[in-house]
């Protein structure tokens, strides 16, 4: 999600890369240069892209579908992670094209 967002931003696209920030949550960062990573991107790419209220209204869009987080493997959490899975896959095939390595 994070290389996706910085891809966007590469290309411009500011608004799309905040919200696959935001989609990548805080979630994913089981080590401190994950967190790092996120930081850099948020901060010093995609942040000065965009005035205040615009990177805060993507965020929270991408926020809306979020990655897929660890959660104990009951029935309903496991609906809910595929739910944010596809959520998360539907934003990644809208920024690229397709999803490398997907069915």
């Amino acid at each position: 999600m994070l290389a996706l967002s910085y891809a966007a931003a590469c290309r411009d696209d500011a608004e799309q890369a905040a919200e696959l920030i935001g989609a990548s949550g805080g979630g994913l960062f089981h080590d401190t240069a994950n967190f790092v990573h996120h930081m850099l991107i948020r901060d010093r790419v995609v942040r000065p892209m965009l005035d205040p209220p615009a990177f805060e209204a993507a965020l929270g869009r991408g926020t809306a579908n979020p990655s897929p987080r660890s959660s104990p493997n009951r029935a309903s959490d496991r609906r809910r992670r595929r739910r944010q899975a596809l959520a998360a896959k539907e934003l990644c095939t809208a920024t690229c094209g397709s999803v490398a390595g997907a069915p």
